[in-house]
């Protein structure tokens, strides 16, 4: 839950900073397809009696539709797929791993981005965002859940219509695994329990500048 509001918060922050003293510049949208690979994706506290189970590593792809604000910052409407087996082990050592899938997880999320413009084409920058994972595998009704991510990368213009895209970021999610009792001085409380499901990604784009100046 902590991870939550601080994710929030540094959206908020820096959504904010980009309303606020917007350079007179229009940079115009920008079309960004992407292509990545994700890892991670491993659960270790689900009930008996799975002992664990991880999420293959695999290729992700997808796109977003951005707007520079200003020459530090921009904001952006981004889609993510992934899917990848899923492998489960027992808690009976006799048992083998089983394994099944795809999972899919297409995410969809705002995302701030703060640029370290240092007046040239090179770009450094920092991200942070927050949207929906829709999951969804064969045979199972697809699930929603609020998601939240982290990035930092490295942008390169190469000229005023094109530029190229590099990036890593940081991808949790809480999944609830079971259930416990909280007290407090006063009462105690049925609480679910569990553990974040974090994948990582690193991911390359290319940036289509559609307009401004």
């Amino acid at each position: 839950m902590q991870r939550t509001f601080l994710a929030l918060a540094v959206v908020a922050l820096v959504s904010c900073g980009l309303a606020g003293g917007a350079a007179a510049q229009d940079y115009g949208w920008e079309l960004i397809p992407t292509v990545g690979f994700r890892w991670g994706g491993g659960l270790s506290t689900l009930p008996s009696p799975i002992r664990e189970l991880d999420t293959s590593d695999e290729i992700s792809y997808g796109v977003a539709i951005g707007k520079r604000m200003r020459p530090n910052g921009g904001v952006e409407i981004a889609y993510t797929h992934f899917q990848g087996d899923v492998e489960v082990r027992f808690e009976n050592p006799n048992l083998p791993p089983a394994t099944g899938g795809p999972l899919k997880r297409d995410d969809i999320l705002f995302n701030g981005i703060w640029y370290a413009d240092r007046g040239t084409n090179t770009l450094p920058f920092v991200t942070a965002g927050i949207g929906a994972s829709i999951f969804a595998a064969e045979g199972a009704d697809s699930e929603t859940r609020f998601a939240w991510m982290f990035g930092a990368g490295i942008r390169q213009d190469m000229s005023e219509k094109a530029g190229i895209r590099l990036g890593i970021r940081w991808m949790p999610m809480w999944v609830s695994t079971g259930t416990g009792v909280f007290c407090d001085p006063f009462f105690c409380y049925a609480t679910d329990t569990g553990e974040s499901y974090d994948q990582w990604e690193v991911n390359g784009g290319l940036v289509f500048k559609l307009g401004g100046q």
